[in-house]
């Protein structure tokens, strides 16, 4: 939730601006964008409150379920759009150089080494060679030496706690596929939900 929300940050704060500056013609989907921010905002603040609660005290597991199934509703629809609507239009605005900077800027300068020995090892774990290459290029040599080897193995040993044994194992990685069938799915709550308010 940390890492999202400083992303969202990063976002709001460097990426959006030089797009709205750049390109008048995304302000309404960079609205749109800021919209989606917003209502995550509290649903990141709920959930981390009810894993504290759940942390204290199991029997507030229903509690987590159900924030974490609310964040789910304005998360992934947002996800969605940031990659096929938001990204296409990035690209479009703006050069790698200056997208590149912006990154460096807002994105990881922020950041303690630390943070980002966490952060890069979680974000190259499950891509294809190719997309591995493309993160780790970006990278100075001993800097990537250093999350390969060093945070590299912590996280692998974490997530092997985490994910490697029991039913979490089960739990299938979010493909784009299923991103757009949550978001079929919460459209059609919301649809269902409006057709019985009254008028």
């Amino acid at each position: 939730m940390h890492v999202l929300h400083l992303h969202h940050i990063a976002e709001d704060t460097g990426l959006w601006p030089f797009i709205r500056a750049r390109n008048p013609s995304a302000s309404t989907l960079l609205d749109q964008m800021d919209a989606d921010h917003k209502r995550i905002a509290p649903a990141i603040s709920a959930l981390e409150d009810a894993a504290r609660a759940y942390r204290a005290n199991e029997t507030s597991r229903t509690q987590l379920l159900d924030a974490l199934t609310a964040l789910e509703a304005v998360l992934l629809p947002h996800l969605r759009r940031e990659e096929l609507d938001m990204m296409p239009v990035v690209a479009a605005t703006m050069t790698t150089a200056e997208y590149l900077t912006i990154e460096q800027e807002f994105f990881v300068k922020p950041k303690g080494f630390r943070e980002l020995g966490a952060e890069g090892p979680w974000i190259i774990d499950g891509l294809d060679p190719e997309g591995r290459e493309v993160i780790l290029h970006v990278i100075p040599a001993v800097p990537r030496f250093v999350l390969l080897h060093t945070f590299g193995w912590g996280y692998r040993r974490k997530a092997t706690r985490l994910w490697g044994h029991g039913p979490a194992t089960a739990v299938p990685s979010l493909s784009l596929a299923t991103m757009e069938r949550n978001c079929r799915d919460v459209a059609t709550v919301e649809r269902n939900q409006r057709d019985r308010r009254p008028y």
